[in-house]
């Protein structure tokens, strides 16, 4: 399993919402909720500053959405929990 994580990066999802926001806080909780051994979830709420790896810049939005990463690129962004597992698998596929 090291050997595995060592060689190839997580599934990466990042929410970007105010922790305040119940919608963000779904997104967060589905992303948590992600059926995989080695996952990475990400919450960038702008207020508390930028995300300790600033490899990826995420948009400024007007409602809190959740992004599925590989490879330095992001999918479009997903508002409903219920598209997270999509938007992961298809970013996967790529």
């Amino acid at each position: 399993m090291a050997d595995r994580e060592l060689a190839h990066a997580p599934i990466h999802i990042a929410i970007v919402g105010s922790k305040q926001d119940s919608a963000a806080k779904a997104l967060h909780d589905a992303a948590l909720r992600y059926p995989a051994d080695y996952l990475q979830v990400d919450w960038l709420d702008r207020t508390e500053g930028p995300l300790p790896n600033p490899e990826i810049e995420y948009p400024q939005l007007k409602k809190a959405a959740a992004f599925a990463c590989t490879d330095g690129a992001c999918s479009s962004p997903v508002y409903e929990a219920s598209r997270i597992e999509f938007a992961v698998r298809n970013a996967l596929a790529r």
